[in-house]
């Protein structure tokens, strides 16, 4: 999962993204993603920097809170803005433009996120097209990432192009094949309350990713560390538990905090 997750969430970001495009001009577009990406950016780090100080006195970390603390936002916030910026072009060369822009401007692995994100818009546009041949991609999504993260693990030394190649395909490819597994599971699977929990989690994504950074400062990473003493275990049981409770904490936290105007801004980017 850890190979995949965030190109996930970046492509999962594409296809909503999509749609919602068209209600923009540049200026709202700048100001609306600023507030709700930048500014939670800019809190977390303040955040982090005096815990840092503080807390651990380590000066050392502050370069790094700047610069690369909440990543993925930093990193959605100049997908989105990118991709509006080339809307009105040709659609593929417009996408060939941004991913050839970001491999160069590498920060925030942009060089793997915008080319998610713009996969995402993908099968936004092609929406009809790759339901109708779900049960196809999940396969070929699936057999492309399993040779490619083969590949990746067992030849080191590799030319820069064979490890351009699959360092896009295995995040790309497992991406895939999650939403393409959910979305042919959709049939078999019930809905009912733990569903709808979950599909009201699902919609609280940023916020999820926003709050358990804040908790892991506060020392939840100790927590973390201490419940790791097997690997068996911590993956079959006290992973999967922690989680889940972790999550429950989360959506609780966050629904306190939309309570009070100002933190419900500053830490989780909702003006609105």
């Amino acid at each position: 999962m850890y190979s995949f997750h965030m190109a996930l969430f970046m492509m999962i970001s594409g296809y909503f993204f999509f749609n919602s495009m068209n209600r923009y001009n540049l200026a709202s577009i700048l100001k609306d993603k600023f507030l709700a990406f930048i500014v939670p950016s800019i809190t977390y780090t303040c955040i982090s920097v005096f815990l840092s100080i503080y807390i651990r006195n380590d000066w050392a970390d502050c370069s790094q809170y700047i610069f690369d603390h909440l990543w993925f936002l930093k990193a959605l916030f100049c997908c989105q803005i990118v991709a509006f910026v080339l809307r009105k072009t040709n659609y593929f060369w417009g996408g060939i433009i941004g991913v050839a822009f970001f491999y160069f401007f590498n920060r925030w692995q942009l060089n793997i996120m915008f080319p998610a994100f713009f996969l995402g818009m993908i099968l936004r546009k092609y929406d009809i097209w790759w339901k109708e041949k779900v049960i196809l991609l999940l396969f070929i999504s699936l057999f492309i990432y399993v040779i490619s993260i083969v590949i990746r693990h067992n030849y080191v030394d590799m030319s820069h192009i064979m490890r351009m190649i699959t360092g896009l395909l295995v995040p790309l490819c497992g991406s895939l094949f999650i939403i393409s597994l959910f979305y042919a599971m959709r049939n078999y699977i019930k809905n009912g309350r733990l569903t709808d929990t979950f599909a009201y989690w699902g919609t609280k994504t940023k916020e999820l990713y926003i709050l358990h950074g804040l908790l892991f400062e506060f020392g939840l990473m100790y927590v973390w560390k201490y419940i790791h003493f097997n690997s068996i275990l911590f993956n079959l049981f006290w992973g999967p538990l922690l989680a889940v409770s972790l999550m429950w904490i989360i959506i609780r936290m966050n629904e306190l905090l939309q309570k009070n105007r100002i933190a419900n801004a500053l830490l989780l980017g909702h003006f609105k």
